[in-house]
């Protein structure tokens, strides 16, 4: 899935306009523009209607099907990023062997979960 296309698409839902949410993500319009172009080619159908004058969005049926889609992603996303800012975390491992012949043996091992 193209992750700056959904962020784009919802900078324009949230801004109602290519102009407004290309100044949001701090890109200009053709990029916001090519990055939506680029989503909706990955996903087979137009979400946003566009042409000359129109001030405002609208989204297709397909676009407003999409939206829930679009902000679960982003949320998954967002929670990716906190857990990779987290760091890696340890997990410590003790175990151990008992045997007639040698005397008790201990180990540690430590597993990154990152």
């Amino acid at each position: 899935m193209y992750v700056a296309g959904i962020d784009a698409f919802l900078a324009i839902l949230q801004a109602q306009n290519l102009k407004k949410a290309a100044d949001f993500l701090n890109l200009t319009q053709a990029t916001v523009s090519y990055r939506l172009k680029i989503l909706e080619q990955e996903m087979g159908s137009i979400l946003i209607e566009r042409g000359k004058g129109i001030q405002k969005i609208t989204l297709t049926p397909f676009g407003e099907s999409f939206v829930a889609i679009a902000e679960r992603w982003s949320a998954l996303k967002r929670d990716t990023e906190k857990l990779q800012a987290s760091g890696p975390q340890l997990i410590l491992s003790i175990g151990g062997s008992n045997s007639l012949n040698v005397s008790a043996k201990f180990f540690i091992t430590y597993h990154s979960i990152a």
